[in-house]
């Protein structure tokens, strides 16, 4: 078996015996993978001697009858459709009180229902109180261009003289900037994607985030300054 490999290995035992219409399957279930440093050891194999004795169906074994093999021989899969299918029938044959559930089910799709509704009618009446307008998102804001800026340029504040933004707001400084202006900067990745800040003055952007420039200023407001981006 090559490190790796994605392949299965089979064994296949025989004997001298003549058939009994049935044979024993056992699936070895290692969770590490094998290379190289990790071997196979004879310590993952006390599970099969333990159940090779007396031939058990449990989990991982299964005693087959041939005839119910279907055209495919899949045998593992097959026997595995076949547990799955009893665990269900097992399931609906037991003593579980499904009209319970339907009903609690039913319960939480109607209280989800009613926190749904109390949503929407709160955004009906903000819009009402408020007057929002609709705008497109071209007509009052550019999106202008990214540059990546690798970890080790960025510099301190006292060394670089321009703030650089990336997801999470300002990571760092730099001597050089892309932008000068007012713009609307938001995380794009990272821990904060979302974020919001507005900025004025000359900055560096990374790919992280994303850069609108304001041409609309009666209808947008950068009124708030990040200080660390001015000059």
């Amino acid at each position: 078996m090559m490190p790796y490999s994605a392949v299965k290995i089979v064994i296949l035992f025989f004997s001298k015996k003549l058939s009994n219409g049935s044979f024993w399957l056992y699936e070895l279930n290692k969770k590490e993978k094998l290379n190289k440093t990790n071997k196979i050891k004879i310590e993952d194999f006390y599970d099969f001697f333990d159940k090779l004795k007396g031939k058990k169906n449990e989990e991982n074994s299964w005693n087959i009858n041939i005839d119910s093999l279907d055209y495919s021989y899949n045998i593992l899969e097959q026997v595995k459709n076949n547990k799955n299918h009893n665990s269900f029938s097992s399931f609906i044959n037991s003593n579980v009180d499904l009209n319970k559930i339907n009903k609690d089910l039913k319960d939480i799709g109607d209280s989800l229902n009613e926190d749904i509704k109390y949503i929407e009618n709160k955004i009906i009446v903000t819009n009402q109180k408020y007057k929002f307008s609709k705008v497109k998102v071209a007509e009052v804001v550019n999106s202008l261009r990214t540059a990546p800026l690798s970890k080790d340029k960025l510099l301190l504040e006292e060394e670089g003289s321009f703030s650089v933004y990336g997801g999470n707001g300002v990571i760092g400084f730099f001597n050089e900037f892309i932008h000068s202006g007012k713009f609307i900067i938001v995380g794009r990745v990272g821990a904060l994607c979302g974020n919001i800040h507005y900025v004025e003055g000359n900055i560096w952007v990374t790919n992280n985030a994303i850069v609108l420039e304001c041409i609309d200023l009666e209808q947008v407001h950068p009124s708030i300054f990040s200080k660390s981006a001015f000059e």
